[in-house]
């Protein structure tokens, strides 16, 4: 195994585990965890899917040995946050301050503290991990000006269980 290969089973390793230890930290049956290769085996997507269909899905991809991307929402809506840039970390920002930006959007996701704001021009998603901290992306659709919005301007989802919302501070510190 090259330092490369070891780099990248590390990346995966602590994605992994972080996403494990939230899930373990659910109510039983509230949620499940699935893990893959990505459709073109270049990557790795690991995902905590809620039992409830009102809630959004939460999940990060890894490419390369790298965090790529933080995504969360329910069909037919995805927002994808690709780190560092679109969670607001410098380009040399290391993994471990990745992986504290993946868990305030995974524990935001499922204290139901997210959205999506549909436009005429795109869509807005946005996760909210405190009073003071939002992470936010719009996605543009090509054509837009074409396209006839159909549903909810807003779609906002809702905790994964009663008593989520609190679940954030009761999650216990990760040493990553």
């Amino acid at each position: 195994m090259t330092h490369t290969d070891a780099v990248k089973d590390a990346t995966v390793r602590q994605v992994k585990r972080l996403l494990e230890d939230i899930h373990a930290t659910l109510p039983a049956g509230c949620a499940e965890l699935r893990s893959r290769p990505t459709i073109d085996n270049f990557g790795f997507e690991i995902s905590i899917i809620p039992a409830n269909e009102q809630c959004a899905e939460v999940g990060a991809t890894i490419v390369g040995g790298d965090l790529y991307s933080a995504d969360f929402g329910k069909a037919p809506t995805f927002t994808t946050f690709e780190f560092p840039w679109e969670v607001g970390l410098s380009r040399k920002s290391g993994l471990d301050e990745q992986l504290e930006a993946l868990k305030k959007i995974c524990l935001a996701v499922i204290a139901g503290n997210c959205e999506h704001r549909h436009g005429r021009l795109g869509t807005l998603g946005a996760v909210f991990a405190n009073e003071t901290e939002a992470f936010r992306v719009t996605d543009y659709y090509p054509l837009a000006i074409f396209r006839r919005r159909v549903g909810p301007e807003v779609t906002r989802y809702a905790p994964y269980y009663e008593g989520a919302a609190t679940h954030s501070q009761s999650f216990p510190r990760l040493s990553l």
